[in-house]
């Protein structure tokens, strides 16, 4: 997630601070949560998931069925839709 977060604020200039919430806290933080707002809860449970497994995949099957269907890297996700998008552009100045 981390390398994710990286492409993001390498693409957008952003120099925000990057915090992480240690393994153990997150599953104290999704019990307590569980009692006080479920929908939370659930979400910091999917957090757990993503911090401890694997994310990666083989996607040379699928390339193989859909040739035809370009392959968009992250960093050109993030460039088209957050950096040179009029959207992105509205939002950087605050305005609708």
């Amino acid at each position: 997630m981390t390398e994710f977060l990286d492409v993001f604020r390498s693409e957008t200039a952003s120099n925000g601070k990057v915090g992480h919430v240690p393994l153990a806290g997150m599953r104290v933080e999704a019990i307590v949560m569980k009692l006080m707002d479920p929908s939370m809860a659930r979400t910091i449970q999917g957090a757990i998931v993503m911090d401890t497994r694997t994310q990666s995949f083989d996607a040379s099957e699928t390339r193989r069925a859909f040739p035809s269907i370009p392959v968009t890297s992250l960093d050109e996700v993030v460039r088209r839709d957050f950096v040179d998008s009029p959207d992105a552009a509205r939002g950087a100045r605050g305005g609708p």
